[in-house]
């Protein structure tokens, strides 16, 4: 058993001489194999190992047990030890994610904050064969292409799985043999949940009615799609440069942005046209936020088949627009910024800015503040007030004059369907003023508009209406526009590039 994690250690290049390595361990039998089949390699490679133990706060006093019974079991064998507890259900709960999801996360956050903490080259968890065949199954039950068959690698980032090769009945077999104490997690009886039914119930029958090596049949297929996997990626880093008309920020915008030629796209196979759409979301989100096929899909067909200035906002904030002869992938002051919810495509107004400021509240209307500033941070723009007793001309696009009368009902938001303006000649519809004033598609949304009483005076950047002058001797505000990084500002315009 020790040469076996040996020799796959080795392969893959897992466990370097005289690295130092933080050990994941719950109590269970996979990962009290893995502490102490580490520890047996310890000297052999030079190893520094420091164990991590997170108490997920599910299981009330078995799980404050479980912390127990590994940090006694690291006193006796002399390795350093830390453990956290946290209260994944409230976690859970606050964030609407499931129990699984949460515990992940803060898991792996914990493992991450040890790493740093003491020094480690790598995590090392007990993820063995008979996880990977349950990933497999899961990933081509949802639907997975190649890289899904994959199922987990032997080193992902700073995680490193040396026990992949290892069944869970040869874990529980070193356990037993060497005496170790093992604690059970009741929740992985419960076939109710997802994993645990593929675990308790689907690959059993698999194994006792189709093919009694089914688990192992699942993964050699992740062994096959690996190498397969490997050099469609290398191939689509190569297309990906061959796409990439732009990156980094729009024309002088704060946005991180990552433009595609849709011309050289088309001319991609279909394989890697999808690949190449992952490689644009990678710039950008972490696997929490990964895209599914869904996402990639839609992506790619506006690529291929969409007409200009259409957009879609993606998981991670992301959004993405055709914009003539590009697709632009575009990300913001949103960006790291939490998302609620699941991992579908959305309109903008369920995201939330990094002022904390949720883009519906930009849809139902904010408040202006007189005097002081008003901020946008989502659209690059602040609107400062102040009270003044005279007034200056001025174009009506960064700078207008209101009665105070009005401040009590004056909004600032994005358009809605129906808005309409008063001009000179009439009412018009915000939609058709946009187009005679040649504001861009992609521009519109984010074009903020002053609301009083429910009539639109001033599109910021744009102009003013004929609507809440002031009149001789009556007290005003003015309004100021400070146009920062990303904002639209129709006097500044850069041929058909809508960011400052």
């Amino acid at each position: 058993m020790l040469n076996k994690v040996l020799a796959f250690c080795e392969e893959h290049g897992l466990l370097a001489h005289g690295s130092s390595i933080v050990v994941a361990v719950s109590g269970g039998a996979d990962s009290m194999a893995l502490l102490d089949l580490l520890l047996h390699l310890q000297e052999r490679r030079a190893l520094s190992l420091h164990v991590a133990h997170f108490e997920h706060g599910i299981r009330g006093e078995a799980s404050r047990e479980d912390a127990d019974y590994v940090a006694a079991f690291c006193r006796a064998r002399g390795v350093a030890c830390s453990v956290e507890a946290a209260d994944v259900p409230q976690y859970a709960k606050e964030r609407r994610m499931s129990l699984e999801t949460a515990a992940r996360e803060l898991r792996y956050a914990f493992l991450r904050r040890v790493r740093a903490c003491v020094g480690a080259q790598a995590i090392a968890v007990a993820h063995h064969a008979d996880d990977q065949a349950e990933t497999v199954l899961q990933h081509i039950l949802r639907g997975a292409g190649l890289h899904g068959l994959v199922g987990m690698t032997p080193r992902t980032g700073d995680v490193v799985r040396p026990l992949l090769a290892c069944t869970k009945e040869e874990l529980v077999a070193h356990c037993a043999a060497h005496g170790i104490e093992v604690r059970h997690d009741a929740t992985n009886d419960a076939a109710e949940a997802r994993r645990n039914y593929l675990r308790l119930e689907i690959l059993p029958r698999l194994t006792a009615h189709i093919n009694a090596s089914a688990g192992a049949a699942l993964v050699r297929l992740a062994e096959a799609a690996r190498a397969d996997d490997a050099l469609l990626d290398e191939m689509a880093h190569a297309a990906f440069s061959r796409v990439v008309c732009g990156e980094g920020r729009a024309a002088g915008a704060a946005h991180e942005s990552l433009a595609l030629s849709r011309t050289a796209f088309r001319a991609e196979p279909l394989a890697l046209q999808r690949r190449i759409v992952r490689l644009a979301a990678r710039a950008f989100v972490d696997e929490s936020h990964d895209w599914g096929w869904r996402q990639v899909e839609q992506v790619r067909r506006m690529m291929v088949e969409g007409r200009g200035g259409l957009s879609w906002d993606l998981p991670g904030c992301v959004r993405f627009f055709l914009d003539g002869k590009r697709g632009v992938f575009l990300v913001g002051a949103i960006r790291t910024a939490h998302e609620e919810g699941g991992a579908g495509g959305r309109p903008l107004s369920s995201h939330r800015t990094a002022g904390g400021m949720a883009e519906s509240d930009l849809l139902s209307g904010i408040p202006l503040r007189a005097p002081g500033a008003t901020r946008l941070p989502a659209l690059g723009i602040a609107l400062v007030a102040d009270f003044v007793r005279e007034r200056p001309r001025t174009d009506g696009r960064s700078e207008i004059y209101l009665p105070s009368r009005v401040l009590a009902a004056a909004v600032v938001r994005t358009r809605r369907a129906g808005d309409r303006v008063r001009l000179p000649c009439g009412t018009k519809k915000l939609k058709d003023f946009f187009i005679d004033e040649h504001v861009p598609r992609t521009a519109r949304d984010r074009v903020p508009l002053v609301v009083c009483d429910g009539e639109v005076v001033w599109a910021v950047g744009v102009r003013r209406f004929s609507s809440a002058l002031v009149k001789e001797d009556e007290s005003m505000v003015r309004l100021r526009a400070v146009f920062e990084e990303g904002a639209y500002d129709h006097a500044q315009r850069f041929g058909e590039d809508s960011f400052r």
